[in-house]
């Protein structure tokens, strides 16, 4: 007979244990006082931080609410006091208003400007104003410089700003380009173009634009008269 084997001593009942813990069979689980701590502090970090988004939005769309308000202010000032005709304090809304880059405030100025209205008539700054607001892409700018270089008779730059408006489909740039072209004034003489042009103006029920198409119509033979 070979040598006996030593039998494997197996431990108390008691003494065993759940795999990864330090529970024994019939004794309920330990929360550990650490964990639970970590996660309450997770919870409260998770929740502030959403708290913090919600506040900062809040704070942010009121910032922008101000600032709106405080943009809008000067224009509905300069409005206010022009229509009042108390010019002297409209000039005062409508130059911040005009500083901060509102065409209709750089329109009103230069009207002011031209014709002396609460500040001392200035052509040179109303041609100054008025181009500001022009280069915004204002279609009445536009067409309000064209009509100040037909005054000094640099009528290449004013077919140049009556051919923007007139893009834009403002009515009295169509009548003023199509004038520079049935006289020849900025660009070659041209009725069929002048025609087209007030048409589009009469399109818009412009009466000056409809009397001057039948005007061409009977002076000249153009397609479609």
């Amino acid at each position: 007979k070979g040598n006996p084997q030593p039998k494997e001593k197996k431990p108390p009942a008691d003494s065993l244990t759940k795999p990864g813990t330090s529970q024994t069979p019939g004794q309920e689980a330990v929360k550990d006082p650490v964990t639970t701590q970590k996660m309450w502090l997770t919870f409260a970090v998770l929740f502030f931080s959403i708290a913090g988004i919600y506040l900062y939005n809040d704070w942010k769309e009121e910032q922008q609410r101000i600032a709106y308000q405080q943009e809008q202010e000067p224009i509905a000032k300069c409005k206010q006091y022009y229509e009042a005709k108390n010019y002297t304090e409209a000039s005062d809304w409508c130059h911040i208003a005009a500083a901060q880059g509102n065409a209709d405030a750089q329109i009103t100025l230069g009207w002011m400007y031209s014709e002396g209205l609460g500040v001392t008539q200035d052509h040179q700054h109303a041609v100054q104003w008025f181009r500001k607001a022009a280069e915004q892409g204002d279609a009445y700018a536009q067409d309000t410089m064209g009509r100040f270089y037909s005054v000094t008779q640099d009528y290449q730059q004013a077919v140049q700003w009556f051919r923007k408006a007139a893009a834009q489909g403002d009515a009295g740039a169509q009548n003023n380009l199509g004038a520079m072209y049935a006289n020849g004034l900025g660009v070659t003489q041209d009725y069929q173009q002048a025609l087209d042009l007030y048409r589009k103006a009469a399109a818009q029920g412009d009466s000056y634009a409809k009397y001057m198409v039948n005007d061409l119509c009977a002076e000249h033979s153009l397609p479609g008269c």
